[in-house]
């Protein structure tokens, strides 16, 4: 049988077509055995709760879609969402803009800004609005220093503290979608139609804007699904009239025990990001994040995205480009379709006509323009995560800024006792397990959704992406009425399998991408000389691809040592992780240890950062020494 594959190989190499291996598929068996047992199984447990509560009934729908309150929250979520997609945009164009236009050595230091926030926990990110808005927060205590008011304002617990601590969260992502469209927008249009007398208003919305709606669309699509299902930010910074889906589900189980209808909210929740999401992948196709359409050939007359993809490649020698890399790849698939249905958009754009031909502004004066706007965005994006660092050195009891005085006594409290350093310790002993599981499992599912050509495969990739796509406290629920039947409520392995849950579809898709750039060749001609296929992948294909494998193994850590929902309903009282025991100090009492445990948590994730590319730079500098 191995002379048979080997014949085969050599004449495949001789110019015929090579076929996918039989049995790739195989590969997938266990992502998706997992996925099905720990995942899907409990999800449609908790739904059908909705309508066996104990008997069949509708009674749980009927009272959610009649209450004039249960649609007020829905109305709430919906009207919440769409205002921080909006107001994301607003704020993250001008920046994207700056990243596309800018030099390499500017690009690199803002994407750095733009990043930071964004492997950042949102638990963190949260509770440093809480600092800024609150009562003794900067605002307040600024605006009263200068006189401009006399009282404190109420600026949480409200609407507008929601819209403004998920805009926040939600920017990189879409600062990130419209950069991977704007990359790759030959500037060379814009100096030819000021060349030809058109003004900077006019070259903007005849040309550039129209060229950069698909990352306009792909990036507000993936705002929005995302904020439907958020319930950190909203439930620690919003009031009662700011009540979500996503909350009302949790109130639901943890203080009423109403599972048939927490099933029901779940459903129609699921029901909506579903909705979504099906237009979204029936507009651009998901499956081309590891499907023939990523390939990236140079030909010279693939788009000017593609072109910048090829560029990426080209320079991916480490993590760090890796990563570039996966998110240019993730968003360009979002972006491909949308410049189909925004054709009508940028016809009626030229129809409208600027007949203005004197410039309103110098090149000069734009770019100033841009850098001013975009220094307040960056403001507004790293503010929060700096701010943090003095106030966790204060030696008030509460919230202040500037602080009071200098002091360690919230460092120390940390140390002191065992209510911290247990919860770490957790942490640090489930984020490494998951994580190891999801990057072994995601992988071998990678290699088969890239490489396979078999049935099922389009549907076998959405069912393992739905954990990003299905709302994490519809899950979280799930597996809490699904641990409760097995005993797994507040033991390690429960928080290991929910945390793997969520960190295998993300491998999946950063290895799955990196895979699709490999020429499949040189694993071939390996196994026509006589190497095994295993040993084939592990001397060929492994040390190539091993730096997507290490950026999919970063997330997944920062995924489960970050991760707060699905941990505080499975995790238990006795089994609380670092996020759970900040969870419910920021939910109870506010006071400055909590700045000191936000302010180790950004410096372990930076640590974490400069590790990963340490590690791949030293394994580079090791492959290009010369061999004796």
């Amino acid at each position: 049988m191995r002379g048979n594959l080997v014949f085969g190989l050599k004449m495949g190499l001789q110019g015929r077509h090579i076929k996918p291996r039989d049995r790739v598929w195989a590969l997938l068996l266990p992502a998706v055995g997992f996925l099905l047992f720990f995942y899907a199984y409990p999800v449609a447990r908790l739904l059908t709760l909705s309508i066996f509560d104990p008997d069949f009934t509708l009674r749980h729908y009927q009272i959610a879609l009649t209450t004039p309150t249960y649609i007020a929250v829905l109305g709430t979520t919906l009207d919440i969402s769409l205002r921080t997609t909006l107001l994301a945009l607003v704020i993250g164009y001008p920046l994207a803009y700056l990243l596309a236009t800018t030099t390499v050595k500017t690009r690199n230091i803002l994407i750095i800004a733009v990043v930071l926030p964004y492997f950042t926990s949102i638990l963190v990110r949260s509770y440093a609005w809480l600092v800024i808005l609150g009562r003794h927060g900067i605002l307040n205590e600024g605006m009263i220093a200068m006189g401009i008011i006399d009282d404190p304002i109420k600026m949480i617990y409200n609407t507008a503290g929601v819209i403004v601590g998920m805009t926040h969260i939600m920017l990189p992502v879409m600062v990130l979608a419209l950069y991977a469209v704007m990359r790759g927008i030959n500037l060379d249009y814009l100096k030819v139609s000021e060349s030809l007398g058109a003004n900077s208003v006019q070259t903007f919305f005849r040309i550039y804007f129209p060229l950069s709606l698909p990352g306009i669309g792909a990036g507000c699509l993936l705002v929005f699904i995302f904020s439907v299902g958020f319930y950190v930010t909203p439930a620690l910074l919003g009031g009662l009239k700011d009540t979500m889906l996503s909350m009302l589900i949790a109130t639901q189980v943890q203080e009423l025990l109403q599972w048939g209808f927490a099933g029901a909210l779940s459903l129609i929740l699921l029901t909506v990001t579903l909705c979504i999401f099906l237009v979204f992948n029936r507009v651009m196709g998901l499956d081309r994040i590891w499907g023939g359409h990523l390939i990236r050939h140079q030909n010279p007359k693939v788009s000017s995205t593609r072109n910048t993809l090829v560029i990426f490649k080209k320079l991916k020698t480490n993590v760090g480009l890796v990563l570039l890399d996966v998110i240019e790849v993730f968003f360009y698939t979002f972006a491909q379709a949308f410049r189909l249905i925004f054709v009508p958009i940028r016809v009626l754009a030229n129809r409208l006509g600027f007949n203005g031909k004197n410039r309103t502004r110098t090149f000069v004066h734009r770019k100033l323009g841009i850098y001013a706007v975009s220094s307040a965005i960056l403001i507004f994006l790293l503010l929060p995560i700096v701010l943090i660092f003095p106030v966790s050195f204060t030696n008030s009891l509460y919230l202040q800024f500037p602080p009071s005085g200098f002091s360690f006594k919230w460092y120390k409290e940390l140390v002191d006792g065992t209510y911290w350093i247990s919860a770490t310790l957790l942490s640090l002993r489930v984020a490494p397990v998951s994580m190891v599981f999801a990057v072994v499992v995601g992988t071998m599912a990678a290699i088969a959704l890239a490489r396979g050509q078999f049935r099922f495969k389009n549907a076998s990739f959405m069912f393992i992406l739905s954990p990003l796509i299905v709302p994490v406290i519809v899950t979280a629920v799930a597996l809490y009425y699904f641990y409760s039947h097995f005993g797994l409520v507040g033991s390690y392995w429960g928080l290991v399998i929910g945390h793997t849950i969520g960190s295998i579809p993300v491998v999946v898709v950063i290895v799955a991408a990196s895979l699709k750039g490999f020429d499949l060749n040189l694993e071939n001609a390996a196994i026509s000389l006589g190497a095994h296929p295993i040993k084939a992948f592990f001397q060929i294909t492994l040390p190539i691809i091993r730096p997507a494998i290490i950026v999919s193994a970063f997330f997944a850590f920062i995924h489960s040592f970050d991760e707060v929902v699905i941990a505080s309903f499975v995790g238990g009282a006795a089994n609380a992780t670092l996020p759970v025991r900040m969870w419910v100090d920021v939910r109870q009492e506010i006071e400055p240890t909590l700045a000191a445990v936000s302010t180790l948590l950004i410096v372990f994730t930076v640590l974490m950062l400069l590790a990963t590319e340490f590690i791949q730079r030293q394994k580079q500098s090791i492959s290009n020494e010369p061999k004796l």
